[in-house]
C-alpha cells in the first residue's frame, strides 16, 4: 500500500516535467531540411524569449518576429528578415523554409526536432 501511495504521489510530478519544455534561450541550428549548417557564413541560431518574441540568424541574414508554443505545436509568425546575399544561400534557404513550415517539435536527447505539418524533419536545433 505504501509503494502504491508513493507511486501515485509521483505521477503529477512526472507529467509536469514531461509536458513543460522550455525553448527559452539560444539554440544552434544543426540542420534544416537535411542541409547541414556547417560552413554557413554565420552559424544559424534561434533565440526564444518568454515574451513570444524570437530573433536569430539563418546563415547570412538576421530574422526577428514572433513564435507560438502550445503543447508540442510550434509556429512562427509576423517574421521580418534582412535581405543580403552571401556565399552559400542553400543553408539560408533551408533554414528560412524550416521557420516558415514549422508545425510541431519533439525533444530528442539534447536536441529539438522541429517538424512540418506533414511530419517531415524541418529543423534540428540544440541548446548553445
Amino acid at each position: 500500500m505504501k509503494k502504491f501511495f508513493l507511486m501515485l504521489m509521483s505521477l503529477p510530478m512526472l507529467f509536469a516535467c514531461s509536458s513543460s519544455v522550455s525553448l527559452k534561450g539560444d539554440w544552434q541550428v544543426v540542420s534544416a531540411y537535411g542541409v547541414s549548417t556547417e560552413g554557413a557564413m554565420n552559424q544559424p541560431f534561434i533565440s526564444f524569449q518568454d515574451s513570444g518574441k524570437v530573433t536569430g540568424n539563418a546563415g547570412v541574414n538576421s530574422f526577428f518576429g514572433e513564435y507560438n508554443l502550445k503543447g508540442d505545436a510550434l509556429s512562427f509568425g509576423n517574421m521580418g528578415m534582412t535581405r543580403m546575399m552571401g556565399p552559400n544561400m542553400e543553408i539560408e534557404d533551408a533554414v528560412t523554409k524550416a521557420l516558415n513550415s514549422a508545425a510541431t517539435f519533439q525533444v530528442n536527447g539534447d536536441q529539438i526536432i522541429v517538424r512540418d505539418a506533414e511530419g517531415n524533419e524541418a529543423m534540428v536545433i540544440k541548446k548553445k
